[in-house]
C-alpha cells in the first residue's frame, strides 16, 4: 500500500486551479441506506437507496488578476461548477474524481491578527466519478494527441464521463478543439470519435458523456489547435462510471 501526503495537489473548479490558495479540501460520497426488514426476517435488512457527494474548500482569501480567488467563489454561489480534484501530483495517468457541483455556501472569516479566509460547500449536481488524468499540459501550441490509455470497454449500462478545464491561453486569436476517441488498440489505427467538447476560443470549462456500450478499450484525447501563438494551458479527464 502506498500512502500520501497531502502536498502539490491541483484542484481545479471551472476554469481555475484553486491549489495555490486552499490549506484543506474535502470529498464526500456516501449511499443511503432504506431499511427493507419484514416480520419474517430475524435480522435488520438494508437496501441501497440514492447515493450523494459533496466537496468543501477551505483557503486563504485573495483577489488579483492572476489569482481572482474571491470573484471566482462569489460569482459561482448558487450556480454549477465544473470541479475536479486530483488524488496525487496532477499529472497524467494519475487518479483524479470529477463532477458536476451545484456552489451553495460561500463563508468569509477572520479574526485580528489571523489570516482572511474562506470556505466553499457544494453539493453534487449529479454523480462523483473516479476517472484519470487524461491530458494536462501547459501552454500547448499545436495539434496532437494525449497518451492513449487503456481504460476500458463500456457495457450497456455503463457511461464515459469527461471534463475538460482550460485555465489560460495566449494573446491574440486561437481555438482549441478536443475530441475524446477511442480504439480497440493502442496504437489508434481506426480511432472513433465518442465525446466532441464545445471549441475554446477563451477559458471555460465542460462536463460531458457518452453512454456505452462501446467495445473499444483505449482512449485518448485528440486536439486541433489554430492561430498564429497559440498557448492553452488545459486538464482533460476521464472516468467510467456504472448508470
Amino acid at each position: 500500500m502506498t500512502t500520501k501526503v497531502i502536498s502539490n495537489k491541483p484542484i481545479w473548479v471551472n476554469s481555475f486551479d484553486f491549489s495555490a490558495s486552499l490549506h484543506e479540501v474535502a470529498i464526500s460520497y456516501a449511499a443511503d441506506e432504506k431499511e427493507c426488514t419484514t416480520l419474517a426476517d430475524g435480522t435488520h435488512i438494508f437496501k441501497n437507496g440514492l447515493k450523494s457527494a459533496g466537496m468543501a474548500m477551505n483557503g486563504y482569501w485573495d483577489e488579483t488578476t492572476t489569482n481572482p480567488v474571491d470573484s471566482q467563489n462569489f460569482t459561482k454561489t448558487g450556480a454549477n461548477s465544473v470541479c475536479t480534484f486530483a488524488a496525487e501530483t496532477g499529472a497524467e495517468g494519475e487518479i483524479a474524481y470529477f463532477m458536476n457541483a451545484l456552489q451553495n455556501q460561500y463563508s468569509l472569516t477572520g479574526a485580528v491578527g489571523e489570516m482572511f479566509a474562506f470556505t466553499v460547500d457544494a453539493n453534487a449536481a449529479g454523480s462523483l466519478v473516479r476517472g484519470t488524468i487524461e491530458l494536462k499540459q501547459a501552454a500547448l501550441a499545436a495539434t496532437g494527441n494525449s497518451t492513449g490509455r487503456q481504460l476500458g470497454a463500456l457495457s450497456a449500462t455503463q457511461t464515459m464521463w469527461a471534463a475538460i478545464h482550460c485555465t489560460a491561453i495566449g494573446a491574440g486569436a486561437q481555438t482549441f478543439d478536443a475530441i475524446v476517441q477511442s480504439d480497440d488498440n493502442g496504437s489508434f489505427t481506426s480511432a472513433t470519435s465518442r465525446i466532441v467538447f464545445t471549441q475554446l476560443t477563451a477559458i471555460g470549462s465542460e462536463l460531458k458523456s457518452v453512454v456505452g456500450a462501446v467495445t473499444d478499450d483505449y482512449w485518448r484525447v485528440n486536439y486541433t489547435i489554430t492561430g498564429a501563438t497559440p498557448a492553452f494551458t488545459v486538464v482533460v479527464v476521464l472516468g467510467i462510471l456504472n448508470t
